[in-house]
Parts: C-alpha cells; sequence; structure tokens
C-alpha cells in the first residue's frame, strides 16, 4: 500500500497546529527509541547547491548519493526504470522536477513536481521516472543503526 499525500498536510489542519499545544496522548511514558547522543550531525547544507554539485554523477550514472548515515539515506534519480523489493526499509520520494508513476500490485501512483509518497517497508513496487524527471529518495533502515 502506497501512501501520498501533500506534505504536512495533516498537520497543518490539525488542533495541535491551531493552538501551539501537544495532545496529551501523543507522548509515551517511555522513549520507544535509543537516543543517540554520541553521533555528530553534518552540516545543513543546500539541497539546490547538492543537486548542483552532483549534477554530472547524476547524468552519468541516473543517480547520486546526497547522504548517507547509519539509518538513512538520501539519494537523487533522474530517467529511468527501479524495483523497490519487499524489505525492512520505510522509503519516501519526493518529486522534485517533472513527474513519475509507481505500481504497486492493482495500485498505481503518478507524483507531479512537489509531490511525495511514503512507500512503507514490506511493499514492492515498480517505479518509473521519464525523461525530466527529479526524485530524491529518502530510506529509513533502523536496523543498520544496530549492528
Amino acid at each position: 500500500m502506497l501512501i501520498t499525500f501533500p506534505l504536512s498536510c495533516r498537520f497543518m489542519e490539525s488542533e495541535q497546529c491551531r493552538t501551539g499545544v501537544p495532545d496529551p496522548g501523543d507522548f509515551p511514558e517511555t522513549c520507544p527509541v535509543i537516543v543517540d547522543v554520541e553521533t555528530v550531525p553534518e552540516e545543513p547544507f543546500l539541497l539546490a547547491s547538492c543537486l548542483k554539485q552532483l549534477e554530472h554523477e547524476i547524468s552519468a550514472n541516473g543517480s547520486a548519493v546526497v547522504v548517507r548515515g547509519k539509518e538513512i539515506s538520501a539519494r537523487f534519480y533522474r530517467a529511468g526504470e527501479m524495483i523497490l523489493e519487499m524489505d525492512a526499509v520505510d522509503r519516501w520520494l519526493w518529486q522534485m522536477e517533472g513527474q513519475s508513476e509507481g505500481t504497486s500490485g492493482e495500485e498505481q501512483v503518478l507524483l507531479g513536481k512537489g509531490d511525495c509518497v511514503l512507500i512503507p517497508k514490506g511493499t514492492r513496487c515498480k517505479w518509473t521516472r521519464p525523461k525530466g524527471s527529479l526524485t530524491l529518495m529518502i530510506s529509513q533502515t533502523p536496523r543498520k543503526k544496530q549492528k
């Protein structure tokens, strides 16, 4: 099942956003994750500058790595096709230019510029990007952090 949504639309329409007060039930009593206080994050960077620096690699290879961390990776993709296997990885795709199309079973999703989709772990799909397309894919693999 693919999940499409305008970025942060649900939150922007929520009572929490309107009032600035979180719902009491939103915070668990115990933290469900171990907070990493040892890793030093990279300096912030402009995505547009990064894209400009990687454009030659993207043109030559069809893709280029933007970020590769312990459990998060981000990659730009130009025209092409890929099969996303059913594994333990959540993927978020943001269509930055042009359009792309994903198929999972009988379900089809068409992304236009500015659209995004969440592909939950365990979902197998085929993703096609025609000429003029630029897609940013962010993958989250929590199990890598444990290794």
